[in-house]
């Protein structure tokens, strides 16, 4: 694990010899988010995973026609708690003893790109809002705001991705 080194001014006086200090070594403030963000994540991975072994349940007979609605929601959405939980939790214990970064340009490239997939139904404000999405995520991944640029680089690809999709499918039928 990476430590950032000392502050170099008011550095304390070293200790009497025979008294050792006591309590936990001081970790920077940014370290203690870490273990309740990975916490959460192994949280949303255990749900995905219930949601998916309970999803096939539903699409017994017994619960014709909306018991088979349900049950794909419950795949899906479970599928997609899993996924994300694990992934979330992984990149966690990566960025362990990191400082994280927030830039201005990371948030509004991570709202572009959230409201590109959340604005599908108009047909082309979501491919605009997806490059503007994509464009300032990696700007602010590249100023060091790994998770913002993330974000909106990826949501502002799925967004673009479902909107094409969406207007292949609408144009169709």
């Amino acid at each position: 694990m990476y430590f950032p080194p000392p502050p170099q001014g008011n550095i304390p006086p070293p200790a009497k010899p025979g008294f050792a200090p006591s309590g936990p070594p001081p970790y920077p403030p940014y370290m203690e988010a870490y273990g309740s963000r990975m916490m959460e994540y192994k949280y949303l991975g255990y749900i995905g995973l219930l949601m998916v072994l309970l999803g096939p349940g539903f699409l017994l007979p017994v619960f014709l026609p909306w018991g088979i609605v349900a049950g794909i929601s419950l795949l899906f959405i479970g599928g997609m708690c899993a996924i994300s939980g694990l992934m979330g939790y992984y990149d966690e214990k990566k960025k362990l003893g990191r400082p994280r970064i927030s830039t201005t340009v990371g948030w509004i490239g991570a709202s572009f790109g959230v409201i590109s997939v959340l604005s599908g139904s108009t047909p082309i404000i979501p491919i605009f809002l997806g490059v503007i999405g994509i464009v300032l995520g990696r700007m602010a991944y590249k100023k060091g705001d790994l998770e913002f640029g993330e974000v909106g680089m990826y949501c502002g690809a799925a967004g673009i991705v479902v909107d094409i999709i969406l207007m292949c499918v609408f144009w169709l039928f």
